[in-house]
C-alpha cells in the first residue's frame, strides 16, 4: 500500500470519531498553552509530522507513554491529563463502542440489583465527603454487589477510573499488595505497596477493595498507604469489619426490607422457573420465607431456586425444620448463623453426586473452567461432571461467569466456606487438594519441558488461573509428604511466565525461596535444579548467584536431562556475558547450542531465546554483525509462533546494537516502536523501552525528555536493576542536589552488593552526578547525605527520585 493510500484509509466509525475527538482536544490544549506544533513536537521529543497527524485525526491515538510525553510537554494538570488519556484510550478502541473507559475494570454484574434504592445514593454521598468508605454487613447481605453498582455509576457520572480488586482468593495477607498491583492498569513490576502507590499517584480513581475481612490488617495498611501517597484516589472497601483508620466512613449495609426481599424472591424464582405464579396467599408465604431468612439476599436467592422443586408450602415447612435443627455455633452473629443454616439446608437437598462435586469444587480459588473441574474431580464416584455441575448451577450454588469467548464458574465465598468445612468433615480434603495441585503442576509441566516457551496468547489464557496457581503452591509447600512439596517446584518454574509477564517478580522470588527451603534435593534433584534456575533468572546480579549457578550445573549434569541442561546454559550465556565473564559465557553458549541441536530444539522458542541471549553476549563483545545475525534468526523462528517474543526480546537488543553503532536516534525509534506496538502497555515491554529511553535521551543531552521517561519508568517499577545512575544524574542536573547526593549513596551501596559492573554510559552519568554534586554542595553535605542514602531501600530511593522528578516537571 502506498503512503497516500495509508493516509486515506478510514478506521471503523466509532474509532474514527474518537480519533477525531483526541485530535481536537490535543489541538485545544496546545493552543491554550500558546505552543506551535513545532514547539510541542520539540518539547515532547516527537516529529512535527507526528503531532500534525494526531491533531488531524489521520493517525491512531498514541499509547499511554506517548500521551505522557505530550501531557508533560503541555504542562497539563491532573484533570486535563486524565481527560487526554481517556480520550486517547477511546481512540485506541479500548473504550469504544459507546462504553465508558473506567467501567472496563469492573466485573460484569451477574444479576439485577433489587432493593438498594436508598443505599446506593447514601454510599455515593459518603464518597463525596470521605476518601475511605467501608461497607460492612453480614455474609451474603450483598456488599460486593452494591459496591459494583456504586463503581459503575461513578464511572459513568464522573468519567474517572474505577478498579475492582477481589481479595477473597488471597489466603496470605502479604500478597494483598501483589493482588492490587495485578488489578490496576498499567500493572507494576514491584508488588510492594509503595510501588503500587507510586503507580497510582496523579490518577483520579475509585479503588474498590472487596472482601477484606480475612486479611484486614494488610488491607488496611495498603489502603492507608495509597490514600497518603495518592491524593486523587478514593477507596471503597467491603468487609465484615471496619479498617479502624482515621478518616474512615462506615456504612452498615442492612438486610433487605420485607417488600424488597419479597420482590427479590419473586424475580429469582421467575428466573429459575418462568412459569412460576404467585397468588395472594402465596405472596404472604413468600414474605414469611424472607422474614425467616432475615432479608439476606443470598439466602433468599438460594431459597427461591428451590421453589420449582418443592413449591412454596413445602419450601416454608422445610425451612422451618432446617432452621430449628441447625443450632451449631451460638457465637456467630445471627445473620451469619442463618446464612450457614440456609446453605446447609440447600446442601442437604442435593443428591450424593451433587454433594461430592460441591465439596470437591471448594478447592478452587478464584474460579474454574469445566475442563479444570473434570480433571480435578475426576476420581469422584458420582458420574459425569458436566451434568452434575449444570445441576449445581441451576440450584444457585455455583455461579456462571460468561466472557466473550469463555465460560468460568465460581462458588460464592460463603458457599465455598461451607463446602470446605464439609470437605474436611468427610476426610476428603487431602486427596482433593492434592488433585488440585497435580492439575496445576500438569499445566506447568507443559512449559517446564523446555522445548516449549509460554507465548503471550497462552499467558492471557492462563492469567485467570493465577489464584489457583498460588493456592496450589501454598498447599504443596505446607504438605507433609515430600512428593507433594515437589509439586510446588514444577508450578513455580513451569509457570514462571505468569509472574514475568505481569511483573510480579518479588512474589515469585518469595515462592522460590520457600521452595528451596522445603524441597529435599536428595529426593528431588531435578525439581530443586529448576528452582535454582528460576533463582538465577530472578537474582542474576546478586553476589549469592555464583554458588547457585555452580550448584545448578552440578544438579542438571547429574540428572542427565539434556533439554533442561541446554536451557540452563542458555540462561548462563546471558548472565555470564552481562557480568563480563566472557570465557564462561562462551562455554555455556557452546554447550547450549550443542545440546539443543542434539535434542531437536532448533525450531523452538527456547532456541530463539538462546539466540537472543547469544546476541546479547556478542553485543557486549563488540561482535555486532554476529549479534545482528543471531537476532534475525531468533525473529525468524519466533515470528510464526509468538509476535510478543519479537517485541519483548528482539527489539530491545536490536536497539542496543544501534546504540553501540552510534545510531542513537535509530535506537530511540526502535523503543518508540515497542511502545506503539500491540504489546506497548504490557509491563515487560513498556519498562524495557523506558529504561532504554532514559539512557538514550541522556546520552543525547536531552535532559527534559530523559526526565519524562525516568518519571514514567519509576511510576511503574522500582527495582535494583533500574538505571539509577541516569536517574540521579537527571535529578542533580535539575538542581535537586541533596536528593541526588542521597541517591549517590544509595547507588554506591547498591553496586557494592552487586556483581553487576557499570557500563560506559552508566559510568558517564555517574561522573556527571559527582561533578554536579561537587559544584552545588560542600564535601561535608555530600558525605552526610550519601550516608543517609546508603540506608535506602529500593522503594525509598524510588520515592525520592519520583518526588524530585515531579518537582522538575511541574516547575
Amino acid at each position: 500500500m502506498k503512503p497516500e493510500e495509508i493516509a486515506n484509509t478510514e478506521p471503523p466509525s466509532a474509532i474514527r470519531s474518537a480519533t477525531d475527538a483526541f485530535g481536537r482536544l490535543l489541538r485545544e490544549q496546545r493552543l491554550r498553552a500558546g505552543f506551535s506544533q513545532e514547539h510541542l513536537a520539540e518539547r515532547a521529543g516527537m516529529s512535527v509530522t507526528g503531532v500534525s497527524a494526531l491533531e488531524r485525526g489521520i493517525r491512531r491515538a498514541p499509547q499511554r507513554a506517548t500521551v505522557d510525553l505530550l501531557a508533560n510537554a503541555l504542562g497539563l494538570g491532573h484533570a486535563e491529563r486524565a481527560q487526554l488519556e481517556q480520550t486517547a484510550a477511546r481512540a485506541r478502541g479500548r473504550a469504544g463502542q459507546g462504553k465508558e473507559l473506567p467501567a472496563r475494570h469492573l466485573p460484569k454484574a451477574l444479576s439485577s440489583l433489587v432493593g438498594r434504592d436508598d443505599d446506593i445514593p447514601n454510599i455515593e454521598g459518603l464518597l463525596g465527603r470521605f476518601r475511605l468508605v467501608t461497607i460492612t454487613g453480614s455474609g451474603g447481605v450483598g456488599k460486593t454487589r452494591v459496591a459494583l453498582e456504586v463503581g459503575s455509576r461513578r464511572s459513568k457520572a464522573r468519567g474517572e477510573e474505577v478498579h475492582f480488586v477481589d481479595l477473597a482468593p488471597v489466603a496470605d495477607g502479604t500478597f494483598v499488595a501483589a493482588k492490587i498491583a495485578a488489578s490496576v492498569q498499567p500493572a507494576v513490576t514491584d508488588s510492594s505497596i509503595a510501588a503500587v502507590a507510586a503507580a497510582l499517584a496523579g490518577r483520579p480513581m475509585l479503588l474498590i477493595l472487596d472482601t477484606c475481612e480475612h486479611v484486614i490488617a494488610d488491607a488496611a495498611f495498603a489502603a492507608r498507604t495509597i490514600l497518603e501517597c495518592c491524593p486523587e484516589v478514593t477507596v471503597l472497601a467491603t468487609s465484615r469489619e471496619r479498617f479502624q483508620l482515621a478518616g474512615e466512613a462506615l456504612y452498615r449495609l442492612p438486610s433487605l426490607p420485607p417488600d424488597s426481599a419479597a420482590n427479590l424472591f419473586v424475580q429469582r424464582a421467575g428466573e429459575a422457573d418462568p412459569g412460576a405464579v404467585f397468588t395472594h396467599e402465596g405472596m404472604g408465604q413468600v414474605l414469611d420465607v424472607c422474614r425467616r431468612l432475615e432479608g439476606i439476599p443470598l439466602a433468599i436467592e438460594l431459597a427461591a431456586a428451590r421453589l420449582s422443586t418443592l413449591g412454596i408450602e413445602t419450601l416454608l415447612a422445610r425451612l422451618d425444620e432446617h432452621m430449628a435443627l441447625a443450632g451449631g455455633r451460638r457465637d456467630l452473629p445471627q445473620r451469619q448463623y442463618t446464612m450457614l443454616a440456609t446453605i446447609g439446608w440447600s446442601y442437604e437437598l442435593l443428591d450424593g453426586p451433587e454433594r461430592e462435586l460441591l465439596r470437591c469444587l471448594a478447592v478452587f480459588s478464584g474460579g474454574f473452567t469445566l475442563d479444570a473441574a473434570e480433571r480435578v474431580c475426576r476420581d469422584r464416584p458420582g458420574g459425569a461432571t458436566v451434568g452434575v455441575l449444570s445441576s449445581l448451577v441451576d440450584k444457585s450454588l455455583v455461579d456462571v461467569v460468561r466472557n466473550a469467548d469463555s465460560v468460568r464458574y465460581r462458588l460464592l465465598d460463603s458457599v465455598r466456606a461451607f463446602a470446605l468445612r464439609e470437605l474436611r468433615g468427610a476426610g476428603e480434603d487431602e486427596r482433593a487438594f492434592r488433585c488440585h495441585a497435580a492439575w496445576v503442576a500438569e499445566i506447568a509441566d507443559h512449559f517446564e519441558a523446555d522445548a516449549v516457551r509460554m507465548t503471550h496468547a497462552e499467558f492471557a489464557e492462563l492469567l485467570p488461573e493465577f489464584d489457583n496457581v498460588r493456592a496450589a503452591i501454598a498447599w504443596s509447600l505446607e504438605a507433609p509428604a515430600g512428593d507433594d512439596r515437589a509439586l510446588a517446584a514444577h508450578i513455580i518454574f513451569g509457570l514462571r511466565g505468569l509472574w514475568h509477564m505481569t511483573g510480579q517478580l518479588a512474589e515469585q522470588r518469595r515462592w522460590i525461596d520457600m521452595g528451596l527451603e522445603r524441597i529435599d534435593e536428595g529426593s528431588h534433584p531435578r525439581e530443586v535444579g529448576q528452582l535454582l534456575r528460576a533463582f538465577i533468572l530472578r537474582s542474576w546480579n546478586e553476589a549469592t548467584v555464583v554458588p547457585m549457578i555452580e550448584r545448578a550445573i552440578d544438579l542438571f549434569e547429574r540428572v542427565g536431562d539434556g533439554r533442561a541442561t541446554a536451557a540452563l546454559h542458555s540462561t548462563l550465556t546471558f548472565i555470564f556475558g552481562t557480568l563480563g565473564r566472557f570465557a564462561e559465557a562462551e562455554q555455556s553458549a557452546d554447550r547450549a547450542a550443542t545440546l539443543m541441536t542434539s535434542e531437536g530444539m532448533r525450531d523452538t522458542l527456547v532456541y530463539a531465546a538462546f539466540l537472543s541471549n547469544r546476541a546479547g553476549l556478542r553485543t557486549d563483545q563488540g561482535r555486532l554483525d554476529e549479534a545482528r545475525a543471531d537476532l534475525a534468526d531468533a525473529a525468524d523462528i519466533a515470528s510464526g509462533k509468538d509476535r510478543y517474543f519479537v517485541v519483548s526480546r528482539c527489539l530491545p537488543r536490536l536497539a542496543t546494537i544501534e546504540w553501540h553503532l552510534g545510531n542513537i536516534r535509530r535506537a530511540i525509534e526502535i523503543c518508540e516502536e515497542m511502545l506503539a506496538s500491540e504489546y506497548g502497555d504490557t509491563p515487560e515491554v513498556v519498562i524495557s523501552a523506558l529504561e532504554a529511553l532514559v539512557t538514550l535521551r541522556l546520552a543525547l543531552g536531552e535532559f527534559d525528555e530523559a526526565a519524562v521517561a525516568a518519571r514514567s519508568l519509576l511510576e511503574r517499577t522500582q527495582r535494583d536493576t533500574a538505571p539509577w545512575c541516569h536517574v540521579a544524574a537527571i535529578v542533580a542536573l535539575r538542581g535537586h542536589a541533596e536528593v541526588a547526593a542521597r541517591l549517590a549513596g544509595f547507588i554506591d551501596a547498591l553496586y557494592a552488593q552487586s556483581l553487576l559492573p557499570r557500563n560506559r554510559l552508566e559510568q558517564g552519568s555517574y561522573e556527571i552526578l559527582r561533578t554536579e554534586l561537587r559544584r552545588q554542595l560542600t564535601s561535608e553535605v555530600i558525605d552526610l547525605r550519601g550516608r543517609e542514602g546508603a540506608r535506602f531501600t529500593v522503594q525509598e530511593a524510588g520515592g525520592e527520585s519520583l518526588r524530585a522528578l515531579a518537582l522538575t516537571q511541574d516547575s
